[in-house]
């Protein structure tokens, strides 16, 4: 497991999450909010609780106790989502790992231990084959005289089609 710019990265990116969805529960403290982060691809944030105009004295303390509560967990996520960093780091193959470090804005992300931002590097990376967009126009081209090569023989099954191009 792990995230590779190579053909099955995409497929290889679906299963690392949810292999790490599964790690993060069950080894941080809170660790489902931080699977429904790497399920979202953004920070998650608990919604605040009202607190009437005209509140008692009970309202005022169930309010503040469950403010209390908020701000613990919104902490620990923010830790968790830190620590994450480092795991995501690792779960990257070389040639990955190198274009990640390589791009502009991994500094910032490594400054503030941004995992959400470095998950979305990955992904960007991973789901475009490591192409950058220097060469868009290339790029476009070389992929629309790849679609128009696409043929089946005459008494070609569907399957067999299928199986060329996964090869």
């Amino acid at each position: 497991m792990g995230f590779s710019i190579h053909r099955e990265g995409p497929e290889l990116y679906l299963r690392t999450i949810e292999r790490l969805g599964l790690y993060v529960s069950m080894q941080f403290k809170n660790g489902s909010d931080v699977k429904m982060c790497l399920k979202k691809g953004k920070m998650i944030w608990t919604p605040y609780p009202d607190l009437a105009d005209e509140h008692t004295v009970h309202e005022k303390r169930i309010w503040d106790f469950k403010m209390t509560e908020i701000m613990k967990t919104e902490c620990i996520l923010e830790g968790n989502l830190r620590t994450l960093f480092a795991v995501l780091i690792s779960l990257c193959d070389t040639e990955t790992k190198h274009q990640v470090e390589s791009s502009p804005e991994f500094n910032t992300l490594e400054e503030t231990l941004d995992s959400m931002g470095l998950l979305a590097l990955i992904k960007k990376l991973v789901y475009t084959g490591g192409a950058n967009n220097k060469h868009v126009r290339h790029n476009k081209a070389m992929a629309i005289m790849k679609l128009m090569t696409l043929y089946q023989d005459k008494f070609q099954n569907i399957q067999e089609f299928r199986d060329q191009y996964l090869e």
